[in-house]
């Protein structure tokens, strides 16, 4: 996958204010990064993805987002991370806290 395409994509998306979209091609970019080191960086891609859900005032379901990506990923540790800032957001997050 082309990742500079989906970061690219994504501002696009992210200009016109179409925010899920947006963050969906931001976090394909954050995943393909790897691969694409010299094009541009993890945070490049994974910052706008957090603005997306922050500009939304949903910054807690961005976390939770990557936390079960992590978990899924098996990354126990950055799973428990980021549902740990989900719930410095929003404390009752259920989400989160199944996590945990």
């Amino acid at each position: 996958h082309d990742g500079l395409a989906n970061l690219k994509e994504g501002q696009r998306l992210l200009e016109e204010k179409n925010f899920d979209r947006a963050a969906f091609h931001f976090w394909r970019a954050v995943l393909v990064q790897e691969q694409n080191r010299e094009k541009y960086s993890t945070e490049e891609a994974f910052h706008p993805f957090l603005q997306c859900f922050a500009l939304q005032d949903r910054a807690a379901d961005a976390f939770v987002f990557v936390a079960q990506e992590s978990f899924g990923r098996g990354q126990y540790d950055m799973a428990k991370t980021y549902a740990a800032q989900a719930l410095q957001v929003a404390p009752k997050n259920s989400e989160a806290l199944t996590i945990l």
